[in-house]
């Protein structure tokens, strides 16, 4: 590619990717603002562990049954016209989520939890490849960061929308509290959609399976594995940041707005993380990346499954972010302090498994990346699995186990399942 053709690509994606960016932070902000509902909501339905993680379990649910849907779409409408149906979906689940809070409804707000879900699904089918797509394969790792960056960000402020915007702050949870902030998301998407039917968005060729092409993404042994890797890190990830709430409140006896700063402060450090690692690890490709930040999220959770059991190792903790709505005047146990640093290794692990599985898919990457979303029910397997440890055992402790399990994978694949192996042609 010529220095000019060059800049004319870089030129004609440049809105594009912009536009992504900002998808990504839409997809984190909602992300999580559905996972902060489980402590409030647990409060107001008198309901179990179990049943609290149900609400980030239907979230979840719905990726496998609409990964592959996802993916045909892409090939059916196109980037830009699955982009829209999407922001149409996330659009009905706040009005589900308005109905359920006139109602006073845990049933419809699981329904509206799934079908969120579904819209971040169909979202991220096309984000995720297109952000890849917009420049050199040599650099795709630091776009995807950036992008992450951005997603992060939507993280932090999704608990402060929940605890500040949503509920207040105060101490008095009303489900119908969430009515007005769901209309202003409602309009907001709306105007996101107007704007978006504006805009053009370029195909990006050789990533969409033409028809009568041959092959199929699953022939990708390295796609496959990508599939359990990705299961892998959500769940990880979501466990902790959803769990995190329970887990302290529990087996700590922190207050409850206590631990919700812990669960900002995680969500922070992976914002800090990816947003380091699109400037700092540009130079280092997706592989190493994965290898450090596996080995370094393993031995976090091993230390804080070990210091747990000795809670009077701590400290005094002052911290106070106003903006962050974080508001720590305590002792803190050291294990809390590991659990919250896993943030800044899992901050780069989706960007780098989501590279290193679309790796030589050539055109089937579309179907792969469709694929690829069907791992991301991991966040509602491993956390809800790890609900019902709790209920059982009568603490968190162990449940943490599942985590190990999950980061043990994660760096088998960034060893060893990652390597591209090309199916033979026929």
């Amino acid at each position: 590619m010529t220095e000019q053709s060059a800049k004319q690509t870089q030129n004609q994606y440049a809105v594009p990717f912009a536009i992504m960016v900002f998808l990504f932070f839409l997809v984190g902000f909602l992300t999580v603002v559905n996972q902060q509902f489980q402590a409030p909501l647990k409060e107001v339905f008198d309901l179990s562990n179990t049943q609290s993680t149900l609400l980030t379990f239907t979230f979840f649910a719905a990726y496998p049954i609409m990964g592959i849907p996802a993916g045909k779409l892409v090939e059916k409408l196109g980037y830009k016209g699955t982009l829209l149906v999407s922001l149409v979906i996330v659009t009905i689940s706040f009005a589900l989520f308005y109905t359920a809070a006139e109602f006073t409804s845990f049933t419809i707000f699981l329904i509206g939890s799934f079908v969120l879900g579904a819209g971040m699904t169909v979202l991220q089918t096309v984000v995720n490849p297109y952000i890849i797509a917009c420049g050199p394969e040599e650099t795709a790792s630091f776009r995807m960061n950036l992008g992450g960056g951005m997603n992060s960000l939507g993280t932090v402020l999704g608990p402060l929308f929940v605890s500040q915007v949503v509920f207040g702050g105060t101490g008095d949870i009303q489900v119908s509290d969430v009515k007005i902030p769901y209309l202003v998301l409602i309009a907001t998407v709306i105007i996101l959609t107007l704007i978006l039917k504006t805009v053009n968005l370029p195909h990006i060729p050789g990533t969409t399976k033409e028809e009568g092409s041959e092959g199929s993404a699953t022939q990708y042994p390295h796609l496959i594995l990508g599939v359990v890797g990705i299961f892998c890190y959500v769940g990880a990830e979501v466990a902790v940041g959803a769990n995190i709430n329970l887990f302290l409140e529990q087996d700590f006896g922190y207050a409850k707005s206590v631990a919700a700063s812990f669960a900002s402060l995680y969500w922070l450090g992976l914002m800090i993380g990816r947003l380091s690692a699109a400037g700092l690890l540009k130079n280092i490709g997706a592989k190493g990346q994965l290898t450090g930040a596996a080995t370094g999220a393993l031995a976090l959770i091993v230390g804080t499954v070990i210091l747990s059991y000795y809670p009077d190792l701590s400290f005094n903790l002052d911290l106070e972010i106003g903006l962050l709505g974080i508001s720590i005047h305590q002792a803190i146990s050291v294990s809390c302090i590991t659990l919250i640093l896993m943030g800044l290794f899992h901050s780069v692990m989706w960007p780098c498994i989501f590279t290193l599985a679309v790796k030589d898919l050539g055109p089937h990457t579309s179907q792969g990346s469709g694929l690829l979303m069907l791992g991301v029910a991991g966040g509602a397997v491993i956390p809800f699995v790890q609900g019902i440890l709790a209920d059982v055992l009568g603490d968190w402790q162990l449940t943490w186990g599942l985590v190990i399990a999950c980061e043990l994978f994660i760096l088998f694949y960034a060893l060893k399942g990652s390597q591209v192996i090309l199916p033979k042609k026929k």
